[in-house]
């Protein structure tokens, strides 16, 4: 897709990388459950999760393109965007090399 990232919605959306909370709050995570549970019209809480090679932007895209069909059907939407695109699972990978001087050094 290659398309810009829309911001992170947070109160549908939890951003993950390397598996752990990246832009996402646990305060965020709590304000959506309490926005989840004040919608006393939203009964269904639809929880997906983005990945296989999924860009952050690609995630988000998809999330924003899904979100007015599950909320017009009286659903709550919550969007996992777990970062799993090939240069982030590859920096990942390659992160705990970085401090080794082996790796730094340029011959």
């Amino acid at each position: 897709m290659n398309n810009p990232a829309k911001p992170i919605d947070p109160l549908h959306d939890v951003d993950l990388k390397e598996g752990k909370f990246n832009k996402t709050t646990a305060t965020d995570v709590r304000n959506a459950f309490k926005n989840f549970k004040s919608h006393g019209l939203s009964r269904h809480l639809c929880v997906f999760f983005h990945g296989g090679l999924v860009s952050e932007a690609d995630g988000l895209n998809v999330a924003n393109q899904l979100i007015a069909n599950y909320t017009s059907s009286d659903a709550y939407p919550f969007f996992f965007i777990w970062q799993s695109d090939l240069v982030t699972t590859i920096k990942a990978m390659l992160e705990p090399y970085s401090d080794d001087p082996r790796f730094r050094e340029r011959r």
